[in-house]
């Protein structure tokens, strides 16, 4: 906040615009326009991949900001709930001629990094931007573009966590293959196409793992849990008892 609101003085101060300095530029206030959506039949075909590519990409950085911070603060989060969310907010957006809607990782790091913890937070925030976007919006126009950048750097590096990736491939090397595929893809072919492969490369491992189920066999620990036998020892069969475990349903045909 302090960079944003620091270089929007210096730019309105000194007449930045004149070396060519971007900026935000002029920012229309007001209420939205509450209306229909125009449904032109001509192009809802060239609107379906674009679309089914943008819900994708949105639910797929949505659940990923959602499980870092939830794995970040010790909480759980509803997949389905989220997806729901996700779909009211664009209905939402589509009648008031707003963007597509999707969790912004970079605003979740810096509600977080601030300390915000309930969702009153979100309704202070639509609150000072409801004033903002009534009453305040000649100043946004010299924000400098590269403060807003600053703020994206500053919340993208906490969102790495390269410990957890290297932690990932001693427990899940599957997984940890999947996740590499998944950034050189993004890094190199592109957002969408990467997504759409990484999409479809868990889907390959899932079928791979249904196809090819583990098997167990099963003993109890000291404290009566019923585990896996393995090399450690923890587990002991049970005499006269033998328990198997088969990690897939069966299909009788």
């Amino acid at each position: 906040m302090f960079a944003i609101a620091f270089g929007a003085l210096l730019v309105w101060v000194f007449n930045l615009k004149q070396f060519d300095i971007n900026t935000i530029g002029t920012v229309t206030g007001g209420l939205p326009v509450f209306n229909t959506p125009i449904y032109d039949i001509g192009i809802i075909r060239e609107l379906v991949v674009p679309a089914l590519n943008l819900a994708i990409v949105s639910f797929v950085s949505m659940m990923l900001t959602a499980r870092s911070f939830a794995a970040k603060n010790g909480y759980d989060i509803d997949a389905d709930k989220e997806f729901r969310a996700l779909g009211i907010a664009n209905i939402g957006s589509a009648l008031s001629q707003g963007f597509a809607v999707s969790g912004a990782d970079s605003r979740t790091a810096v509600n977080d990094d601030s300390g915000g913890k309930t969702q009153l937070v979100s309704i202070i925030a639509a609150g000072i931007i409801a004033v903002i976007a009534l009453f305040l919006t000649a100043p946004l126009e010299f924000i400098p573009s590269a403060a807003l950048g600053v703020v994206l750097i500053i919340a993208s590096i906490h969102l790495l966590d390269l410990k957890a990736i290297w932690l990932l491939k001693r427990k899940d090397k599957q997984a940890f293959y999947l996740a590499l595929a998944t950034l050189f893809a993004v890094l190199f072919i592109g957002v969408i196409p990467g997504i759409t492969l990484a999409v479809l490369l868990g889907l390959f491992q899932f079928i791979r793992t249904v196809m090819r189920p583990t098997d167990n066999i099963l003993g109890v620990d000291i404290k009566g849990v019923v585990r896996s036998l393995d090399a450690t020892d923890k587990a002991k069969s049970v005499q006269g008892v033998f328990i198997y475990r088969f990690n897939s349903p069966f299909n009788l045909l």
